[in-house]
């Protein structure tokens, strides 16, 4: 059997963590395009807790499988109260948000959460950025605000044919600022859990 350098040991890890971050990703979008689907059959605020309830019985059963012990004290308060903000509120104005948006939009209304917790660790943080991330990400905020306002370019069928302001594009412009205050709830969340861990 062939041994394995040192570089190829350390490399283990990383593939490990890259694999499960793309795993999240597509977990993510399924988990969007199925909510999106469940949005028409169940009301968003009944739909919420049964989703929330499922993943707090999966996690705790993997908790207790891996043999890890559930957080307690003032480490369970701090948790408790960022999980009002992610996945409580984010996850409700997100479903909320659902009913009137594709699924691919919402997903790249997500994609400008990145963006605001840039903002919020460095202002929270004081994470330095430098001028490599802010004017991509300037030019990704320009990309994502063509895109809400022309959700048609998103495969909308609501904003087609009317203009950015008129009053058959008011839900769809409506539940596009439910899916942005989602957002704004979640991205909080990983800073302070940084600050604070």
């Amino acid at each position: 059997m062939p041994r394995l350098n040192h570089t190829e040991l350390d490399r283990r890890p990383a593939l490990g963590a890259g694999l499960s971050l793309v795993l999240a990703a597509a977990c993510w979008g399924i988990g969007t395009v199925v909510s999106k689907q469940a949005v028409v059959e169940i009301a968003p605020l009944t739909l919420l807790p049964i989703q929330l309830a499922s993943s707090v019985v999966f996690l705790l059963v993997l908790t207790r499988w891996r043999g890890e012990p559930l957080p307690s004290g003032r480490e369970a308060r701090l948790l408790g109260r960022l999980g009002l903000l992610n996945p409580g509120l984010a996850y409700a104005l997100s479903l909320l948000g659902l009913t009137g948006i594709t699924a691919s939009l919402a997903v790249l209304l997500w994609a400008g959460e990145p963006i605001l917790i840039l903002v919020l660790a460095a202002a929270i943080l004081g994470d330095r950025i430098g001028p490599a991330i802010v004017l991509p990400s300037i030019a990704a905020i320009g990309g994502l605000t063509v895109v809400v306002l022309d959700p048609a370019a998103s495969g909308s069928a609501v904003g087609s044919g009317t203009s950015a302001m008129s009053p058959a594009r008011s839900p769809s412009m409506f539940a596009s600022g439910l899916g942005f205050a989602s957002i704004c709830s979640s991205a909080p969340t990983n800073p302070l859990s940084r600050r604070h861990s």
